[in-house]
């Protein structure tokens, strides 16, 4: 739910929002269908089907991305380890990877990225990892970032979900 009518429609369809109004962008109107499409990707990974293994939500600021990831980092959350990565960190991706794995140190650049994605298909353990604002990363740990991006193959038991601003 986004609001407290949501929760009351919820409850008591029709009743609690008579007579209300609400001023929502038109991009936020109906997310059902890529919410349901983005759940779909989590539980084929779940359940170790292959599908999509990374999702990009690109869009201007005030167009919802963030809220959507959060409501996507929740159902991931109740599925699977999920790991989120704070972009605004220097070593954002390094790290994230490094606690993904549950390794103290991962080797450097690009092929820390490569370890990482080798321990976590070894394990064979779902994973979700959900980056918000990914441009907000250094050039070091985009590349690292595109580099494990690439490296996830449609039956790996690992999900990329990243956020990126347009417009700016």
């Amino acid at each position: 739910p986004l609001s407290a009518a949501e929760v009351l429609e919820e409850l008591a369809p029709g009743v609690a929002t008579r007579g209300v109004k609400h001023a929502v962008p038109r991009s936020l109107i109906d997310r059902r269908e890529p919410l349901a499409q983005a759940t779909a990707a989590i539980r084929a990974l779940v359940e170790g089907r292959p599908g999509p293994r990374a999702i990009n939500l690109v869009g201007p600021r005030g167009s919802g991305r963030t809220r959507f990831l959060r409501e996507l980092m929740w159902a991931a959350q109740a599925a699977c380890p999920t790991v989120e990565v704070f972009a605004p960190s220097p070593d954002a991706m390094t790290r994230a990877l490094e606690i993904a794995t549950d390794r103290e140190e991962l080797p450097a650049g690009v092929l820390g990225a490569v370890a990482a994605h080798e321990a976590l298909t070894a394990s064979g353990l779902p994973l979700v990892m959900v980056i918000d604002d990914a441009e907000r990363l250094g050039s070091e740990q985009r590349e690292i970032l595109a580099t494990f991006e690439r490296s996830i193959a449609p039956g790996d038991a690992i999900l990329l979900v990243r956020t990126h601003t347009t417009g700016d």
